[in-house]
């Protein structure tokens, strides 16, 4: 794995996802891998959602939208960015 991972520990994760989504008590559960980015699971009203933060600036998501619009499919699921 990279030396260079972002990394955003979950009580900080969680205070943003409260806050953006106007909520409380969301709690968040670490994807493991990615070589530079990390990411999160969490449900907000029934809703399945990934949170990915990368230090990478918006390259990383520039490539993850490219990827989604392109690839997407029921057989490679790419979520939206």
């Amino acid at each position: 794995m990279s030396t260079y991972k972002t990394k955003l520990e979950i009580p900080k994760a969680e205070e943003f996802i409260n806050t953006y989504f106007k909520t409380k008590g969301v709690k968040l559960e670490m994807v493991s891998g990615g070589e530079n980015s990390q990411a999160y699971f969490f449900r907000v009203s029934g809703k399945d959602y990934v949170l990915r933060v990368s230090s990478n600036g918006k390259e990383g998501y520039i490539k993850d939208k490219i990827a989604y619009e392109n690839f997407s499919s029921e057989g490679v699921p790419i979520p939206r960015v």
